[in-house]
């Protein structure tokens, strides 16, 4: 038996714009998740909107820290259900919460 941990970080560009953390820097999420992928990839799409300039390094930051944690809420509530065997409440209100935003 181990430890399952996670951790989120808090602000993700450093040293005057020249350092800036994606996929795993930003979460590290439980292994079961299998959302590392995805979330690098979320991340680096994100960032070639600034390149095109249809946004600014701080718009990405804060709609990748939303993703981030919503993908952790997500991933959280699946390993509830997948070890209980119960549907969490916080679930339907994190879904409903993310087709608002759509």
């Amino acid at each position: 038996m181990s430890a399952i941990k996670e951790y989120i970080t808090g602000p993700t560009i450093f040293h005057n714009r020249k350092l800036i953390l994606v996929g795993d820097t930003f979460l590290l999420s439980r292994p079961h998740a299998q959302s590392s992928t995805n979330q690098a990839a979320k991340h680096v799409l994100g960032l070639a909107e600034i390149f095109r300039e249809n946004c600014n390094l701080k718009e990405w930051e804060i709609q990748s820290l939303k993703y981030t944690k919503k993908t952790n809420a997500l991933n959280n509530f699946f390993g509830e259900y997948c070890f209980t065997g119960k549907v969490p409440k916080g679930l339907n209100t994190t879904i409903k919460e993310d087709n608002k935003s759509d």
